[in-house]
């Protein structure tokens, strides 16, 4: 009999399910329970799998206790390795830009990587308070040396605010915070082989990004259309006001600001189409990874953005050898690789709605977008596209909008309204900006893109901000608590299940009659 439960066409899932269990729960034993106790568990646990390969079922279940296991030491490592003890004065050091610096209010805002001295590597969130006469702060971008004297200190969440500020830095891999006085500063050549490869090619990327948002500048985008433009192709958020943000937010689609799999899946089709044909496939597959991951070090790589970089290359690898290629197994695999590189990406917001959104997709969409019959959807292609596009948006955000009512406080009631133009606008978007940048040898031609590029964002804009301000387009001030999440998504889960057992038993009933 053909088995088609799902962790059995699907074998990634429970592992990676494991893990994921394994890091939260680890997480909560980290002053019962130490590093070496779980590799101990975990040997054990290996051992006696080797020595019962006749009981296949038995063994695939001490497996998944071993992953499980393995999410606990991972996490527990990663909280020890993560206190730093800075001492209570003033140190000097000498550190690089690793992020694109902000400006908010007073301060410009900044990641540095510490290049000299005891706390060599490590990663620190900077203030520095801006010199309003002399404007030496202006002159800083990503990649710059520094050299610095300021007062180092562990993070710290702010007083009477319910964001975990702490987990967050830790997320981005951030052991401390410092506040940097005018005087305290200067620019100055720094040994940067301290830093590792990958983080090196990350800060040379983002000055790459900080040349192409200046060349963005210099063909005319301004204001909220350079906002939305830069958010969309090049994962810089700092123009967005916070009315633009709100605007997008209340419309049930923030989600197109903040760069993901949508946004990738449109630039490696641009890219197959550029290099389709041709006899040597795996060279031209290669290529296109490869140009898809520089995008990813471009735009800062954000976890959302990692996670689509890494299935669209298990898609094509799975292409080349002929399996399937978008299935729970390839975002499992995703899952995996970056909880084993960074546990702590499991308490990012942006990681559990990327993967949410795309695991609703996976499971809910055939089921749902079958309930029209393909012959009918094949005889009316525009009806079929839209209903596509419905079902996806549909699914993503009835599974997602909990978690989004969880952390926001927020829930869209437009957000169907909203994505049926959005998502078609992020596609021409994304394809006018990178034509824009291409043809810079065609003047003519690339002031004509720009012209339309502003005039697509602007009715967007007002679109969005049309839908946000209708009565009733949204519900804010939701508080829920931890128990109540779950307790929603044992609901829809159950829902989900009756409604799949209710479609293979009527609807294929009803089909065959």
């Amino acid at each position: 009999m053909r088995r088609s439960n799902l962790f059995h066409t699907n074998p990634l899932v429970p592992v990676a399910l494991s893990l994921v269990l394994g890091i939260c729960v680890g997480n909560s034993l980290l002053f019962h329970v130490t590093t070496s106790c779980w590799f101990a568990v975990i040997y054990i646990l290996l051992v006696v799998c080797y020595f019962i390969f006749r009981r296949p079922l038995l063994q695939s279940m001490l497996l998944n206790v071993s992953v499980f296991c393995l999410g606990c030491m991972l996490i527990s490592r990663a909280e020890d390795t993560c206190p730093v003890v800075y001492p209570e004065e003033e140190t000097d050091y000498e550190a690089v830009v690793a992020s694109e610096p902000e400006e908010r209010g007073r301060v410009l805002r900044f990641d540095m990587i510490i290049t000299s001295g005891p706390y060599i590597g490590r990663t620190v969130k900077a203030s520095l308070l801006k010199d309003t006469v002399a404007c030496r702060y202006l002159g800083i971008m990503v990649g710059d040396g520094l050299k610095v004297r300021s007062l180092l200190r562990p993070p710290s969440n702010n007083h009477g605010s319910d964001f975990d500020y702490v987990t967050y830095l830790k997320t981005n891999g951030i052991s401390g915070q410092t506040f940097i006085y005018y005087r305290n500063w200067e620019k100055a050549y720094v040994d940067v082989s301290s830093v590792s490869t990958v983080r090196r090619a990350r800060i040379v990327f983002l000055r790459y990004r900080h040349k192409l948002l200046a060349q963005y500048r210099s063909l005319g985008l301004d204001g909220q259309e350079l906002a939305v433009v830069s958010a969309m192709t090049l994962a810089h958020r700092a123009e967005l006001s916070p009315e633009l943000r709100n605007v997008y937010s209340l419309s049930g689609v923030s989600h197109i600001l903040a760069l993901s799999g949508m946004h990738l899946s449109v630039i490696y089709f641009l890219l197959s189409i550029i290099f389709s044909g041709g006899r040597f496939g795996l060279l031209r597959e290669l290529l296109i990874i490869i140009l898809i991951w520089a995008y990813v070090f471009i735009v800062g790589m954000p976890i959302s953005v990692v996670r689509s970089a890494i299935m669209i290359s298990a898609f094509s690898f799975a292409a080349i050898i002929g399996h399937d290629r978008a299935s729970l197994n390839i975002l499992s695999l995703a899952a995996l690789i970056i909880l084993i590189v960074n546990p702590f990406s499991i308490y990012d917001v942006g990681f559990q709605l990327s993967f949410l959104s795309v695991a609703s997709i996976l499971v809910l969409y055939k089921p749902v977008v079958g309930i029209i019959p393909v012959r009918f959807r094949l005889n009316h292609r525009f009806f079929s596209w839209f209903w596509s596009l419905t079902v996806m948006s549909f699914t993503a955000q009835l599974v997602t909008a909990p978690l989004v009512a969880y952390y926001f406080g927020t829930v869209s009631f437009v957000f169907f309204l909203s994505n049926i133009v959005a998502i078609p606008a992020v596609t021409v978007i994304l394809y006018l900006a990178l034509s824009a940048l291409v043809l810079c040898f065609i003047p003519a031609v690339q002031h004509l893109i720009v012209s339309l590029l502003i005039k697509v964002v602007v009715c967007l804009n007002a679109y969005l901000f049309w839908l946000s301000s209708m009565p009733g387009s949204s519900l804010s001030g939701i508080h829920i608590n931890i128990f109540q999440l779950i307790g929603i998504y044992v609901i829809i889960l159950s829902l989900v299940i009756l409604c799949k057992i209710f479609y293979r038993r009527y609807f294929y009933t009803v089909l065959s009659m």
